[in-house]
């Protein structure tokens, strides 16, 4: 809950009394989510090789 309260904050740049409302949390997590244009690039054939992994 700290942690949340530290965010909303800072997103919207005023203090804000603890407990936060979480629906006022999760409002600006969305807004903030459906405003981004961030694009998650994905490898979908990566080979994992832990052979030497622990020193054997």
């Amino acid at each position: 809950m700290l942690a949340n309260s530290i965010m909303l904050s800072s997103f919207n740049r005023a203090a804000v009394q603890v407990p936060i409302d979480a629906d006022a949390y999760e409002d600006k997590l969305n807004s903030l989510i459906n405003g981004s244009n961030f694009v998650k690039t994905v490898q979908a054939d990566v080979k994992v090789d832990m052979e030497n992994s622990f020193g054997r």
